[in-house]
């Protein structure tokens, strides 16, 4: 008599633009090289918001997991080095291991890339099943809402300010964008010993930047006053004028880190102000897995305190979306699971 699968909860996308709903799905299996994850924490991004809309891949198989920010604990393991028990952060790429960018540690651009929430299940159900290698075990009093943000919201921007934009100690950096990553920005380039401004338009996230020590938060109708003053602009709004507003910011030689998107929606730059002035405009995807890892090991150290907007039970997960896109989250907004 074959044994009947054991189910688990699940926020499920049934439809685009839909809300999510609780449902049932079978609980996975972990595969040689895999571990269970009992689910205990993920964070929400404007990756969700475009996915629920259908920018993002309009061929996506519904019903859908979503969550790419996931934080848990270890059920079973195929892996003697990672036992039962195993509080862990899920490094959300699963990538090939083969081709060019992985063979230069860069698996954040992986030609065969796959992401949780995505390309595969992700962390919105109460179990996951995840390769080995891309959980990272915490040290004992890292909350699981923090580790979860750290594995998107601190490693992307780690990734983009150490790792692509080179940042280095007396530097200034304007933020343009101070949402869930660009908080985020503001204590790593604070903690690289920059001075930092904000250009943001809520004035509750300005205040929230304020209290972090930036040297000033402003919004875009005054951004004139920080015409030429940055060495390194951080854009994470993903549109035009947060892309303008950016390039506004930089002085000689700068260089502009884009890291925000959305499809379709073109950025420029006279060639004139990208030759004669040297400018370096770069963009950033996503991290690698020792972004992550060094991003997670900030966190645990208390030199980051990843900004938390608000935390929600799973079966209040369309709820928890409806705040990401209200625009009013001060931080991340999380969903316990």
């Amino acid at each position: 008599m074959t044994e009947p699968a054991r189910g688990m909860r699940a926020a499920l996308l049934r439809r685009f633009d839909g809300p999510l709903e609780l449902g049932q799905l079978p609980r996975p299996t972990a595969a040689d090289g895999e571990a269970l994850v009992r689910v205990r924490a993920v964070g929400l991004c404007g990756t969700d918001l475009k996915i629920l809309a259908g920018v993002m891949r309009p061929d996506l198989a519904l019903p859908a997991v979503l969550g790419h920010e996931i934080a848990g604990e270890v059920v079973e393991s195929t892996d003697p080095s990672l036992r039962a028990g195993t509080r862990v952060a899920c490094y959300p790429y699963l990538t090939c291991g083969l081709c060019r960018p992985c063979g230069r540690g860069q698996q954040n651009i992986c030609s065969r890339a796959r992401l949780f929430g995505l390309d595969e299940p992700g962390g919105l159900a109460e179990y996951l099943a995840a390769p080995v290698a891309n959980l990272l075990p915490l040290s004992g009093g890292t909350e699981f809402a923090a580790a979860a943000v750290s594995m998107d919201a601190v490693a992307v921007t780690w990734h983009a300010l150490v790792g692509r934009g080179q940042l280095t100690r007396d530097e200034r950096v304007v933020v343009v964008g101070a949402g869930g990553l660009g908080l985020n920005a503001v204590q790593i380039a604070l903690g690289r010993g920059a001075e930092v401004a904000v250009v943001e338009p809520d004035a509750g996230r300005r205040a929230v930047a304020e209290r972090l020590g930036v040297k000033c938060a402003v919004a875009p109708d005054e951004q004139a006053e920080l015409a030429g003053w940055a060495d390194l602009s951080f854009e994470v709004s993903g549109t035009r004028a947060g892309f303008d507003a950016a390039v506004s910011t930089l002085g000689e030689g700068g260089r502009l880190i884009c890291c925000g998107y959305y499809p379709g929606t073109e950025f420029g730059l006279d060639s004139r102000e990208l030759v004669g002035r040297e400018v370096s405009v770069l963009g950033s995807r996503g991290s690698t897995r020792s972004d992550a890892a060094a991003a997670l090991a900030a966190v645990e150290r208390g030199e980051i305190r990843p900004v938390i907007d608000s935390v929600w039970e799973l079966a209040r997960a369309a709820e928890a979306v409806a705040r990401l896109r209200s625009g009013r989250a001060l931080g991340r907004v999380v969903i316990a699971v």
